[in-house]
């Protein structure tokens, strides 16, 4: 049964928000011809489909799988009924090969189907029909300021982190990191996309400023676009970092699109509170991190009731909502490790791969090594290494990375050779 969870299940120490591949519903046609809306929805790690006809909030009992389309570089780009038999029906089209696909549909059943023109051209979009957009993509939607009541809020609270492994700064203080992907929306004034702060349920200023008889705000933080104006009827955003009292910003927001994100907080050996947010990954590069150090005296006492909060703010709920969807949202109660991040690059790697020919994905696999180089290791921001022990480990990695693009461009040249011989015994 086709469904998320709020409860960890993703194999992610501390907390865990489970949209890591994930189904997504979109309520774009009527199946059974009943007349009402139902839904269908895909699997973005199985590749299963499954069909919900509706009856206003009731499922019916015909609900059921439909075929498993296992390939991901299929997806759905919309719902219509294109046979006139009052039934809406499937428009398949393929993100590598710019292949188009219908299925014919009869409740969850399909029964008619076939290949429409193919149009090679990625740059052309269904734009004639209702389409699967980037807003109604799997995650957590979050609605914009205008569209909740001023006091009415929608987001996830996870209650006392601090006692469940994941202190402000982590365990002993040697540090947090969250990564995750949103699509921002625009809207008027201010976001929210997280905070690890204070969440009493007053919903009042008093929440955010609780210490020394309500005049200090202290231990929180939070990351998410802010308004160059610094008001509430700011239209245009950048990246921020909230803490002690002040907000540090760096880069312009570009709404519509995804980011993968990460943010990185940790106590520093003499106390200092260190804050870094990478706020669109793989790019870590000053340009594209906002960064502050606070004193050792912040965050050292836990606020009344400490919560980490994704998509409102809990001093200004439906103020300050995250006008985004979320997703892949991953919670690490340590700093991610060199290996960790190598992981990151030849991820990189393997999407280069899978999507452009042998030639730009073995120089994604070596640009890999040398970016990671670049940004992490001693001295950072420099190609020089000045302990020998990595270079062992950008061997070992240049040579993954070199066999992962080699067997991934190989399998997709053969799924493409593939497809051809079908096409042409069809025909």
């Amino acid at each position: 049964m086709p469904g998320f969870s709020s409860t960890a299940a993703c194999g992610i120490a501390a907390l865990a928000v489970a949209v890591c591949g994930v189904v997504s519903a979109a309520p774009w046609g009527d199946f059974d011809a009943d007349g009402r809306s139902d839904l269908f929805w895909r699997n973005s790690a199985t590749g299963e489909n499954y069909v919900y006809p509706m009856n206003g909030t009731q499922i019916l009992a015909t609900e059921g799988y439909a075929r498993t389309v296992a390939d991901q570089s299929w997806q759905v780009v919309g719902i219509g009924d294109f046979n006139g038999d009052n039934r809406a029906d499937v428009l398949w089209r393929n993100s590598l090969t710019g292949e188009n696909y219908i299925y014919l549909m009869n409740g969850k059943d399909i029964a008619g189907e076939g290949y429409i023109r193919t149009v090679a051209d990625q740059n052309w979009k269904v734009a004639g029909l209702k389409t699967q957009t980037a807003s109604s993509s799997s995650g957590l939607e979050f609605p914009r300021n205008d569209q909740v009541a001023d006091g009415e809020t929608v987001r996830f609270k996870f209650t006392d982190p601090h006692t469940k492994g994941l202190p402000i700064y982590g365990p002993g203080g040697n540090g947090v990191t969250y990564i995750f992907k949103v699509l921002p929306k625009q809207h008027v004034g201010y976001y929210t996309t997280f905070f690890w702060a204070n969440d009493d349920g007053k919903g009042n200023f008093d929440t955010f400023i609780w210490k020394d008889n309500f005049t200090v705000a202290d231990t929180y933080y939070g990351m998410h676009p802010y308004p160059d104006s610094g008001t509430s009827d700011g239209t245009t955003h950048r990246w921020e970092i909230s803490a002690h009292g002040a907000d540090m910003v760096n880069g312009t927001v570009d709404y519509g699109r995804w980011h993968t994100q990460a943010v990185r907080v940790w106590r520093g050996a003499s106390g200092s509170k260190h804050h870094e947010f990478y706020w669109d990954l793989p790019f870590t590069d000053p340009g594209h991190v906002v960064t502050f150090v606070g004193p050792a005296t912040y965050g050292e006492v836990n606020p009344p009731q400490p919560a980490l909060t994704f998509g409102d703010a809990p001093w200004q709920p439906g103020r300050e909502l995250c006008s985004c969807v979320l997703r892949g949202i991953q919670i690490y109660s340590s700093l991610l490790s060199l290996a960790d991040q190598a992981m990151l690059y030849l991820l990189g790697v393997l999407v280069v791969a899978s999507r452009l020919p042998r030639r730009p994905s073995l120089l994604a696999a070596v640009l890999s090594v040398m970016a990671l180089n670049f940004f992490f290791v001693p001295p950072r921001f420099s190609l020089g290494v000045h302990d020998s022990r990595y270079l062992v480990t950008f061997l070992v990695m240049l040579a993954v990375a070199l066999l992962v693009s080699t067997f991934t461009v190989r399998l997709r040249e053969q799924a493409e050779e593939a497809r051809e011989r079908e096409r042409q015994q069809a025909s």
